[in-house]
Parts: C-alpha cells; structure tokens; sequence
C-alpha cells in the first residue's frame, strides 16, 4: 500500500460509488414504494402460473431507479469540479 498513487484509490472509490450507491438508492427507493403500494396478488390459485407470477424487483430495475435519482447529483459534482 506504500507504493499506490492516491488517484488509483480515487479511481476505486469512483467506480464503487457509481455502481453500489444507485444500487442502494434504488433498493430502499423500491422498499419505501413497496411499502405504500405492494403487489397485487392473482386471484387465481394456480400451480401453472406460480413460476409466471413471481413479483420482485431485479438487479436492473433497482440500479436504474437509483441511478435516475443519483443522476443529478453526479452531475452536479461533475460539473462543480
């Protein structure tokens, strides 16, 4: 660790924050409008549409919701910088 340049820590920090922190953002976005507006539920009882109807928020959805919330601030930085 002596001999690392600080812009090689920068550059780690960076990526960290532009993948995990809209991730974060996203998934408690996500939980608080879930919490105010859950799933419907089928009411259907069906065992042919238990594997079609299975209601949860993937990776993407969340990272793009939290990214279009952090969008402005990165920018913001960005451009202050």
């Amino acid at each position: 660790m002596r001999n690392t340049v600080p812009e090689a820590w920068y550059l780690v920090i960076l990526i960290v924050s532009v993948v995990v922190l809209p991730f974060i953002v996203g998934l408690l976005t996500m939980k608080i409008y879930r919490h105010f507006r859950p799933f419907e539920r089928n009411g259907q009882d069906s065992i042919g549409l238990a594997d079609l109807t299975e209601n949860r928020d993937g990776f993407f959805k969340l990272f793009f919701v939290g990214l279009l919330i952090c969008l402005p601030v990165f920018l913001f930085f960005y451009q202050a910088g």
